[in-house]
């Protein structure tokens, strides 16, 4: 069993906490509740069931971090969030300029985190949910399971509004796959990177429509802010995803403005590769893991690390995965594969979670060749940047983590943050239909 920290709690006091957060909790879903139903008919019943699923495999999330992952970093992430907290009690002024100013803060607590920047701002945020919950852990985990599922509902809402007809696809890839849910949930920086490239994709998903949206100036620095911290909590997710996003938004923009451009599919594609190069490149010169004297080393280093600290049957282990160009290309195929749908049936330890785990993916890979066919069918028919954006995602972000990381349970984890992205976009030949594209 893992042992969160307890060193100050008030026992009244956080009984207090969690009657007024779960209150404040019943309110506020109750309310939305209400609004959705008057706004849309039927529309409440799903609202419910995808958040009894969310809440429930929040618990579960808590649970297993708790009681069955013993090296789980959970515990070490509550320490320091206490730590920081204690702050608070100590001096108010002192705990919020540590929070801006880790560095120059006078006062510096005993942290078990503090040389790992991204665990440390992970930590900062715990802290102001451990001040506000008087220190209750699995209420934590709820509030942030509920911002995640607040932007995993924001994006069904804005996509399901141009594609009406892909309701049942967008409702089950955003609000109800079972391994997209889990990972998001709980204390764990999925529950914050999730959400916020969600909410940014949102933002921004009427530019990548090339369509007119309502406040574009705040949209767009919105957007930017979540990617700013996106990239200090996850930045091989922001490496990924920040460059597509807003390239894709600034073709969209052009073309929805300027019809000379709008007919120049080539000119398009070509701007819309140099903006990539260029995001790709500034992304790079920002952290020190990404240049390419470190790059590939640190990737390949990381790879064998984990593999070794690993059960050999939890792993897809690149024996020969060397730092070099040829070395990766060699294993692209493996990676391409082992990024997108594994575990496999046959693979991971056997137990009743790798199992459960193993089946989704084997029906992923079923949906995914399917929803293939089925575009080969329709003929290529046309689709959006935004399509081939999304596709670009998905499988460059698969191939990257699986270099990366092979543990199948920690590849599970990354991969909450493409999963959805490719369901949806696997399950639309289905409906006759793809974003972008004609009906």
């Amino acid at each position: 069993m893992l042992i969160l920290p307890d060193r100050s709690r008030n026992h009244e006091k956080l009984k207090l906490a969690i009657s007024l957060h779960i209150l404040i909790l019943v309110i506020l879903f109750y309310g939305a509740y209400r609004r959705i139903s008057v706004v849309r008919s039927g529309r409440g019943a799903l609202f419910c069931g995808a958040l009894v699923v969310k809440l429930s495999l929040t618990l579960l999330s808590f649970y297993i971090h708790t009681e069955v992952f013993k090296a789980s970093d959970l515990a070490a992430y509550w320490h320091d969030a206490q730590s920081i907290a204690d702050l608070m009690e100590n001096k108010a002024v002192s705990y919020f300029t540590y929070l801006i100013d880790s560095q120059g803060s006078g006062d510096s607590p005993e942290l078990l985190l503090k040389n790992q920047p991204r665990a440390l701002l992970f930590a900062k945020i715990l802290s102001f949910f451990y001040v506000i919950t008087a220190g209750s852990a699995w209420l934590t985990a709820v509030w942030l399971s509920a911002c995640s599922f607040a932007a995993a509902w924001y994006l069904f809402v804005v996509i399901n509004r141009y594609f009406p007809a892909l309701t049942p696809a967008i409702a089950f890839s955003l609000l109800f796959y079972p391994s997209a849910v889990f990972w998001s949930s709980g204390i764990q920086k999925e529950a914050l990177a999730v959400p916020i490239i969600f909410t940014a994709t949102a933002l921004l998903f009427p530019f990548l429509l090339k369509k007119k949206p309502a406040a574009p100036i705040i949209r767009v620095a919105a957007a930017l802010m979540l990617c700013i911290v996106l990239w200090y909590i996850k930045y091989y997710y922001a490496i990924v995803f920040v460059p597509l996003l807003f390239a894709t938004a600034l073709i969209g923009e052009l073309s929805r403005r300027r019809e000379y451009f709008s007919g120049r599919v080539n000119l398009q594609f070509i701007l819309w590769i140099s903006i990539l190069i260029s995001g790709v490149l500034i992304g790079r010169n920002m952290h020190i893991a990404l240049s390419s004297e470190h790059f590939l080393s640190l990737v390949a280093r990381t790879h064998h690390q984990v593999a070794a600290s690993s059960v050999p049957e939890n792993v897809a282990y690149m024996e020969e995965l060397k730092a070099t160009p040829l070395s990766f290309i060699r294993y692209a195929p493996q990676a391409f594969i082992t990024g997108l749908f594994r575990p496999l049936p046959g693979d991971g330890t056997g137990s009743i979670l790798s199992w459960g785990v193993a089946l989704e993916n084997g029906l992923l890979l079923i949906v995914c060749l399917l929803g293939f066919v089925f575009f080969i069918r329709q003929k290529f028919r046309p689709c959006s940047m935004a399509v081939i954006a999304g596709l670009v995602y998905c499988l460059s972000l698969a191939v990257f983590l699986a270099y990366g990381m092979p543990n199948f349970g920690s590849l599970m984890r990354y991969k909450a943050s493409f999963l959805p992205f490719l369901l949806l976009l696997a399950l639309a030949p289905f409906y006759q239909t793809y974003p972008g594209g004609k009906k």
